[in-house]
């Protein structure tokens, strides 16, 4: 242990030389209540003199200079200058260990002798985010259609929740250097077109705006004065901005263009630089850092990130970044990227993986991140009593989903584990399991045409999501679409003749619904202006339906369309919850899964004729991933699983 003999406070980290407080000099052990503890300091006796042993002693109030023999105006000479040259070296020192990466931080960190400690046990955690000091961890708390913000004091156990549960969904979660506040981006479903930067203090209280339209991640200068953040201008031009805390003093420090978005930024604990992620072209996820002298960038690593990338955070030395990222289709782990070295070592190696949320106290020896675990097996039963339906695959330790029934009742149908989908098909009794993927990368959505010899499906291949087509067998894979990188498009029905394929296209930001041709000629057709998808074509052909949205603003709402084209014929009320549309088989009603509060999926049925949506299900568990009717009409496949997300804590990081 070490003390400071000017305010007597005790150290015990022995890499310390100098007071943090007022810079003194460190003692080894504390300061005696009997006698003074002594610094001792040797000078050299000049030519002549006899050699005589200095002290300096230091006491609690004063610093008392020894008595000498010898010529006193010589030797107090000596002491106007040893005095300054002491309390120089004092001031350097304080500033070398304040400012400087510290020679004993560790350089590299490992996870593999951490304590574990599981944080909430509810399964609907999500967004996460631990205080600097790691004595307070905040999260969002998902249910059902709704998110709410709880803080715990960790070492007492203790939850409070400081934001109710709204509809609303956050995307990043920060707390303030001080650890004062808790800063998050929301985005509202009823009121916001894009997201907004809030803060409130750590242990609740009102919420403050502090700018609108804050995209992705967001970090702090060192002292908290500032903060970094991008935006997103339609998906074609990305802008990173620098501010004051409270969102005045807007400087935009750099802008790119599509493909390559902007989105985790962090920045460098000595304040010079801020490294930042672009993501969207074939490259993956690219790690950057701008100099904040003159606004210039490189790139730190040549390693890419193939899949996403998440939560870069500098360790306390800068010596280090921490992320989220898949570099492969496997699921995400937790890395550590070598600075400026630009070396990537994965620190995690889990089977299921983590998700992209996660958190660094500010001596990085606490994380703090969001694991979650899918599990969800395939149903099938009577199509006019769904309750009845009974399971038909196992969901150990994947996601059995995505249903599509061929005109001889068998199942076509897409098992992930992780996030690596592959597509199968069965018997409706779940016998006869064969694997149709072409093996490119990961498939999911299939669907199969109306004459049963062909499969549409999305494939994902780095960041870009395409639509395909292959042979009912597996054999002869096309690609259907084409172009921006960041683009998902996802199949959802074919047309009758099957000549057409309707597809979702993810933006980044948006989703249309289009068409295109099954036999790849011709470019993709939108078939609204508005925000659509999931368009389902209705048992007689003549009609499609579709979630769609006004604007950005707007309340989810189903319509009904001519298939040729044309205005909507009729509109209905839908919600956030409302996902996997279909038509009944005798086209009288929109069939859709709605999730309750409490986290449970059931089927809900809207008369096209108008009236109440009645729940045709009784579920009292599970969530409904997806569901499809058979070709007759006769029979329901239903994907029903479970999706539980947890914080949890590594501490004693090595």
């Amino acid at each position: 242990m070490k003390r400071c003999p000017e305010c007597r406070r005790d150290y015990y980290d022995e890499t310390l030389l100098y007071c943090l407080d007022d810079g003194n000099a460190l003692l080894e052990g504390p300061a005696s209540t009997e006698e003074p503890a002594t610094a001792v300091l040797h000078s050299t006796a000049e030519s002549g003199e006899a050699g005589t042993q200095q002290h300096l002693t230091i006491t609690d109030q004063t610093l008392t200079l020894p008595s000498h023999t010898g010529d006193y105006r010589r030797r107090f000479d000596r002491r106007l200058i040893a005095i300054p040259i002491i309390a120089l070296m004092a001031v350097a020192g304080f500033a070398i260990y304040k400012y400087a990466p510290l020679s004993g931080a560790k350089s590299e960190i490992s996870l593999a002798n951490a304590k574990i400690t599981k944080l909430t046990t509810s399964g609907k955690a999500s967004r996460v985010a631990i205080s600097p000091d790691g004595k307070y961890v905040v999260h969002v708390q998902d249910d059902g259609g709704q998110q709410s913000l709880v803080i715990r004091q960790v070492n007492t156990q203790s939850n409070v929740q400081i934001v109710p549960p709204a509809p609303v969904e956050y995307f990043f979660l920060k707390f303030s250097p001080s650890g004062d506040y808790v800063y998050y981006t929301v985005f509202d479903h009823t009121n916001d077109s894009k997201p907004n930067l809030f803060k409130l203090p750590t242990l609740g209280g009102q919420p403050q705006k502090i700018k609108g339209d804050v995209q992705g991640q967001f970090g702090f200068s060192p002292d908290g004065a500032r903060l970094v953040y991008n935006r997103n201008i339609e998906d074609k031009t990305y802008q990173m901005f620098i501010a004051n805390a409270d969102g005045t003093g807007d400087e935009k420090i750099l802008e790119t263009t599509n493909p390559d978005a902007l989105d985790s930024v962090a920045w460098s604990p000595d304040g010079e630089r801020i490294v930042y992620e672009t993501y969207g072209s074939a490259a993956g996820s690219q790690l950057f850092e701008m100099r904040l002298s003159d606004h210039t960038s490189r790139k730190i690593t040549d390693k890419t990130w193939c899949c996403g990338m998440g939560g870069v955070t500098w360790t306390s030395d800068g010596r280090s970044l921490i992320l989220w990222g898949r570099a492969t289709q496997i699921p995400g782990q937790i890395w550590q990227l070598s600075y400026p070295g630009g070396e990537a070592k994965q620190l995690t190696n889990d089977a299921e993986g983590f998700s992209a949320s996660f958190s660094l106290t500010v001596d990085s020896s606490a994380l703090a991140l969001v694991k979650s675990a899918t599990a969800g097996r395939m149903w099938v039963g009577p199509a006019d009593k769904p309750d009845a339906a009974q399971p038909i695959t196992s969901g150990a330790g994947k996601l059995d989903s995505s249903p599509s029934w061929f005109p001889n009742g068998r199942i076509l149908f897409s098992s992930a584990s992780g996030e690596f989908g592959t597509l199968f098909s069965m018997n409706a009794d779940g016998t006869d399991l064969r694997e149709l993927s072409s093996g490119g990368g990961s498939s999911n959505n299939p669907l199969v045409s109306p004459d049963g010899s062909s499969i549409a499906y999305a494939e994902r291949r780095g960041y870009s999501v395409h639509l395909w087509i292959m042979k009912a067998d597996g054999s002869e894979p096309r690609q259907l679409t084409s172009g921006d990188d960041y683009i998902w498009n996802v199949p959802t029905s074919f047309s009758p003749d099957g000549k057409w394929i309707f597809f979702q296209r993810w933006g980044i930001t948006d989703i249309f619904a289009y068409k295109t041709a099954a036999d790849g000629s011709g470019e993709a057709i939108k078939l609204h202006d508005t925000i659509s998808g999931d368009t389902q074509i209705s048992p007689d052909g003549k009609f499609i339906a579709y979630f769609y949205k006004e604007d950005a603003k707007a309340q989810i709402r189903f319509a009904i369309a001519p298939i040729d084209g044309g205005e909507p014929v009729k509109t209905f009320d839908a919600c956030a919850t409302c996902n996997n549309l279909h038509w009944s088989p005798d086209g009288r009603s929109l069939v859709y899964a709605e999730t309750s509060p409490n986290g449970v999926g059931n089927l809900i049925a809207q008369p096209i004729t108008g009236g109440d949506p009645k729940q045709i299900t009784d579920f009292k568990s599970d969530l409904i991933y997806a569901f499809a009717y058979s070709r007759d009409g006769k029979q329901i496949a239903i994907s029903r699983g479970t999706t539980a997300s947890d914080v949890l804590l590594y501490t004693g990081i090595k």
